[in-house]
């Protein structure tokens, strides 16, 4: 499920929320209302206040029985999310593995998954992703990309290049039409030294995405019957270290305007990464920016100082 993006948008004051108080004053009507607890909740993290939708989220699951809560596994899903943007992982990673007993579905392990890549623990998330694709494949479901992706690009942040190579050329099999499978194999093959391979993989990204290759199907998007269960889906789906990989292809390849947007890709996914930094101070050189360059030497400097 995808970064709450759409629950940004308006940043308006609590005290002034006419919504929070009508669902406050339900609450106060039925202590019982489950779902006004819920909604009481998506009206905070809109604000960005973590800490008061957990407290309606939990309490909201304190009503629900236990016996009850796979039906109501939004609550978890939702009280899973806020510990994530809190960054308490191992909060978010217990109450995410409460979602996947409740209910074992795809969605609940692959948030699972994304909760132990963040804390680095990279063969539970491998492990994780894969029992993914297994109730994937139990159910009778399209192969679910999303997954491959992500399961790609944690063997390539634990060196494991050859796994993501074969990872990803499953990804471009499914989805030809998608140049981030070209990206991530890249990557990967620039990691083994296989350059040849990697600057092809490049070129074939470029010609997907400036539409040469005509006849391609695009990929096929699964309908959401409800957006709002399907916010987290997209926090893992770019990887920083697969971007700072291109990023390095562009910049041997003198292509230096591109290398500087890949590395500030990186930058924004992950910006307490002193190495994107320096790579794009390089880049800024190349390209006679002195001023930008050492502003991201000075950067680089003063993350690895902290």
């Amino acid at each position: 499920m995808g970064i709450l993006s759409l629950l940004f948008i308006f940043l308006i004051s609590v005290a002034d929320n006419p919504i929070i108080t009508q669902y406050k004053k339900a609450i106060k009507t039925n202590p019982s209302d489950v779902q006004a607890y819920k909604n009481l909740g998506l009206e905070y993290i809109k604000v960005k206040n973590w800490d008061e939708a957990i407290k309606y989220f939990k309490r909201g699951l304190d009503i629900v029985p236990k016996e009850v809560q796979p039906q109501d596994e939004g609550l978890l899903y939702w009280l899973g999310t806020c510990y994530y943007f809190k960054e308490d992982y191992s909060r978010a990673e217990a109450t995410f593995l409460r979602s996947v007993e409740a209910n074992p579905s795809v969605d609940a392990y692959f948030n699972l998954a994304t909760v132990l890549a963040r804390q680095k623990k990279y063969n539970e998330t491998i492990n994780t992703f894969k029992k993914a694709l297994e109730v994937n494949l139990r159910l009778n479901l399209p192969t679910d990309t999303r997954i491959l992706f992500h399961l790609a690009g944690t063997y390539l942040v634990m060196g494991e290049y050859q796994s993501a190579i074969d990872t990803y050329t499953r990804v471009i099999e499914l989805f030809p039409s998608d140049p981030r499978g070209y990206e991530g194999r890249a990557s990967a093959y620039w990691k083994i030294g296989n350059n040849e391979l990697s600057i092809a993989d490049i070129k074939m990204a470029k010609e997907v995405r400036s539409g040469f290759r005509l006849g391609i199907a695009k990929p096929q998007e699964k309908k959401e019957e409800k957006r709002e269960e399907n916010e987290f889906r997209d926090i893992y789906t770019s990887d920083p270290e697969v971007l700072y990989s291109v990023g390095e292809i562009h910049q041997a390849t003198g292509e230096f305007e591109l290398a500087v947007k890949t590395f500030s890709a990186a930058i924004r996914l992950n910006p307490r990464q002193p190495k994107y930094y320096d790579k794009r101070a390089e880049a800024y050189k190349s390209l006679g920016k002195d001023k930008e360059s050492a502003s991201d030497k000075e950067k680089a400097k003063e993350l690895r100082n902290k």
